[in-house]
């Protein structure tokens, strides 16, 4: 999990931007991330996996984390494109901006807006942004989903989103979030955790260039708590629960 400086410089920034403005049409952007609602809207657990590599192989990181530590609390998981990094840096600063007696989810969803048309514009190509922000505004949990220059989705049912560049990836997430698992906000959190990992588990088996996922990360209104994916009690729950998860 990174944690966003939130007095970034703005010479910083641009090097930022023109950096991945470079690399832009080499980056080879396979890549997951989860966000799940559970505990009755009580906690919420994010998964990305870590890895930006060059579509000739002749570059690979798998320490990239996707996860970011936002102001207030909040967090901001990434599909590791240019615009989604931009996006969350200009979220992130505009936070920072905002003083906690006001925050509300009117004013956080008015800020996700304004980032999210920021970022894309000027624009002549069309835009690559997959991002998730969560968090919690007092005891209400807060789960956003922007993609591209579309409205963004606010807490739609069944309680989870799944980002991801290869189509198919987000699809095989969804079959084992939803019709295999039938993930809902209101299932306990290890449970939830269970079911991100075997979805993070399931994708990477179907694609090379997924990276090792980062730490589980699950957020509560009292803070928040990491969980290795190389838990023995992951893979014991992977071998127990292969059908029926329901004693979790």
């Amino acid at each position: 999990m990174v944690r966003v400086s939130h007095e970034t410089s703005y010479h910083s920034r641009i090097h930022f931007v023109l950096t991945y403005r470079i690399l832009r049409a080499e980056l080879l952007l396979m890549t997951i991330g989860i966000g799940a609602l559970c505990e009755g809207r009580g906690s919420i657990v994010l998964a990305a996996d870590k890895r930006v590599q060059l579509r000739d192989g002749r570059f690979r990181i798998d320490d990239c984390q996707k996860i970011f530590d936002l102001p207030h609390g909040f967090f901001g998981v990434t599909a590791a494109s240019p615009d989604s990094q931009r996006l969350i840096l200009e979220i992130c600063m505009r936070l920072s901006r905002l003083p906690k007696h006001r925050l509300g989810l009117p004013s956080i969803e008015r800020i996700i807006r304004q980032a999210q048309k920021h970022v894309g514009r000027p624009r002549r190509l069309g835009l690559d942004m997959q991002l998730m922000v969560t968090g919690f505004v007092g005891s209400y949990s807060f789960l956003c989903l922007v993609q591209d220059g579309n409205p963004l989705d606010v807490d739609l049912s069944p309680g989870h989103f799944v980002i991801g560049s290869g189509a198919e990836l987000a699809v095989a997430a969804r079959e084992i979030m939803w019709i295999k698992r039938q993930q809902t906000e209101k299932m306990s959190c290890q449970r939830t955790v269970f079911h991100v990992h075997e979805s993070v588990r399931i994708a990477r088996n179907m694609k090379e260039d997924i990276g090792p996922p980062a730490n589980y990360v699950v957020v509560q209104p009292s803070g928040t708590l990491e969980i290795s994916p190389e838990c023995g009690l992951l893979a014991n729950w992977s071998q127990r629960f292969v059908d029926d998860s329901s004693p979790l």
